[in-house]
């Protein structure tokens, strides 16, 4: 294996589809982000639930050389309105520099 990554990206309910319920669930729970338990317990825990219920989605990046989970993100289905509010701004630049910060979690 070369030191480049090969990552591919892959929607939860997609990688449910192709390799089971109980599979994907294996490939979860062997995820880790040691500097941030609550992204382990997302992951584990809502994910695909919250898939199912359409509440959001997450894409899994696997490394496509060994299949080895390297990290997710989630997109919510809910509108965020912003009615010129510096505050609410400063916190949606802060989240994106959070979640960017836990893209690194490996």
């Amino acid at each position: 294996m070369s030191d480049m990554l090969n990552p591919q990206v892959m929607n939860i309910l997609d990688v449910m589809e192709y390799d089971g319920e109980k599979n994907l669930e294996n490939k979860l729970s062997a995820f880790s982000c040691p500097d941030n338990a609550e992204i382990d317990r997302f992951l584990k825990m809502n994910a695909l639930k919250f898939a199912k219920r359409k509440l959001s989605i997450s894409y899994l990046v696997f490394d496509e050389d060994d299949g080895q989970l390297l990290g997710y993100f989630t997109l919510a289905h809910k509108v965020i309105e912003i009615k010129n509010d510096k505050t609410i701004i400063r916190s949606l630049v802060n989240v994106t520099l959070i979640l960017m910060e836990y893209a690194t979690c490996r």
